[in-house]
């Protein structure tokens, strides 16, 4: 499709198919994906503008660059933004989306709160999407974890709980992998503290080494 006329309107609507048949939720895509979008159409209209254009999509990463270091928006509106205007890039050019948030047939369900936060999560990274898929596995493993301690959303979320699932994931990962799985954990706390959804001192038990122990943890999935 690289080269053809496309209409920025009517390119929006089709980039929310193209997240629908990756997985994203009808809610997520209204509530973390809509507005992304809107806002570039907006920056089009403004610009005199209908029609998709590399150049003139340059000049709107600068602005939100420019807006971002001026301190108008966050660091997570700002990451997102340009997440957006990337993958309308990649529509552009290949006709499609590729993006590892929720791969078809996956064994950790979650709760419809913890599917969109991990949606939001996800649509403010911008990993390579093999990467994207390790840390998509890794952070759902969890929240289904804590679902089977009986959480249904980050209330009464603690450091015990981390722990818990370190100690549950040792049993059956090996050391390279349970580090992985460590750091993934670390990067999906730091975005719950930078969103102030969540807030203690996390870094000090995921940096810590963890061996199997002798508590009888309830298994969620193996």
């Amino acid at each position: 499709m690289n080269g053809k006329v496309m209409e920025v309107n009517q390119m929006i609507p089709q980039i929310m198919d193209a997240l629908r048949g990756l997985g994203v939720t009808e809610r997520g895509i209204w509530r973390n994906h809509h507005d992304l979008y809107l806002s570039i159409g907006k920056f089009y209209r403004s610009c005199g503008v209908t029609q998709y254009s590399a150049e003139l999509m340059a000049d709107y990463t600068c602005m939100i660059e420019k807006k971002f270091k001026n301190g108008e928006i966050t660091r997570n509106r700002y990451r997102t933004l340009l997440k957006a205007a990337d993958r309308m890039g990649e529509f552009y050019a290949t006709g499609k989306l590729q993006w590892a948030c929720r791969p078809r047939g996956s064994k950790f369900k979650l709760n419809d709160y913890f599917e969109e936060l991990l949606e939001q999560f996800l649509s403010s990274t911008s990993y390579h999407p093999n990467t994207k898929g390790d840390v998509t596995w890794a952070v759902r493993k969890y929240l289904a974890f804590l679902e089977t301690q009986g959480h249904h959303d980050l209330a009464n979320i603690s450091i015990k709980d981390i722990q818990a699932f370190l100690i549950y994931s040792s049993r059956h990962l090996k050391g390279g992998s349970l580090s992985n799985v460590r750091g993934y954990l670390k990067i999906f706390h730091m975005y719950l503290q930078k969103t102030e959804q969540l807030s203690f001192d996390y870094e000090k038990i995921l940096s810590r080494p963890y061996r199997p122990g002798n508590k009888n943890l309830p298994l969620p999935y193996t």
